[in-house]
């Protein structure tokens, strides 16, 4: 048997001090990020509306509908980002793993909802 096996218990873990993780690890890996969910979601809608801006300046027959296409596209990713942030920013949810798993199916679901309300709402969609 090893000591892991032998009945170790829990009051034998100590957790690790700020100065005592910086020890052990690098600096860098226990500073607070500063990329938030919010700010990923503000890149996600910047991104499609320059995406969705580039393809009306495409040279083809029926640009407006693509540009439109595009946007909508870049809703249905950052429109649930944007909910699963504002899940996840509750205190609630914030540490819990039932509530990350249960933040993560409400966006997906609200992905396929997006797909489907485009689908059946905008027959122009390219």
């Amino acid at each position: 048997m090893t000591e892991w096996d032998a009945g170790s218990r829990d009051d034998d873990i100590v957790a690790l001090t700020r100065p005592d993780a910086g020890k052990l690890f690098d600096v860098r890996a226990i500073r607070v990020s500063r990329v938030t969910p919010f700010r990923v979601v503000v890149a996600q809608i910047a991104l499609s509306m320059m995406m969705a801006r580039l393809t009306l300046d495409l040279p083809w027959h029926g640009v407006p509908h693509a540009a439109l296409s595009v946007l909508l596209g870049g809703v249905v990713c950052w429109l649930p980002a944007a909910l699963f942030a504002a899940w996840l920013n509750r205190r609630a949810h914030a540490g819990s793993l039932p509530g990350w798993l249960l933040g993560e199916a409400l966006k997906v679901g609200a992905m396929v909802a997006l797909f489907v309300a485009i689908a059946y709402g905008y027959r122009n969609v390219q």
